[in-house]
């Protein structure tokens, strides 16, 4: 490479007179297709961004759906509960009531045993109040074999 004095502010202007359309079609760092690239991103663009809409649509219809069936298990759940619990006062107060008549019954019986037994003992004290009669109006034991 040959250095000269020349700098690039001395390069000389080209007549006015020879002034002539370039033939040159593409030019360094110019982009011919800039608008096709343009709408073809903004169409990769509107889709990504249609996607994301969708995936944002189905996650909260999913999230319902789960909500749906969580609320429905709970409901689910609560009348089982529900059930067992209404079962469970239902035994209560069948064994309540059992329990009630049981202890009247034994009430009862209790009364008729006490009742017998008084008679009972009426009876024996009658009987043994009659024996000891008889036996004062036979008198004083003798021993045959004495006499």
């Amino acid at each position: 490479m040959r250095r000269t004095r020349d700098s690039w502010l001395d390069t000389p202007t080209p007549p006015s007179c020879n002034r002539e359309v370039s033939g040159l079609r593409l030019f360094n760092g110019e982009d011919l297709h800039f608008h096709e690239r343009r709408k073809s991103m903004m169409e990769v663009q509107r889709k990504w961004l249609d996607d994301q809409i969708k995936d944002l649509n189905d996650r909260r219809e999913k999230e319902k759906q789960e909500q749906r069936l969580f609320e429905l298990q709970s409901f689910q759940l609560n009348e089982a509960r529900k059930l067992r619990e209404d079962r469970a006062r239902q035994e209560k107060k069948k064994m309540n009531v059992s329990a009630r008549d049981f202890n009247k019954s034994m009430e009862i019986e209790t009364k008729a045993r006490k009742t017998f037994e008084k008679k009972d003992r009426r009876l024996w004290e009658r009987e043994d109040l009659q024996y000891l009669e008889r036996l004062r109006s036979l008198g004083p034991y003798r021993n045959p074999l004495r006499a």
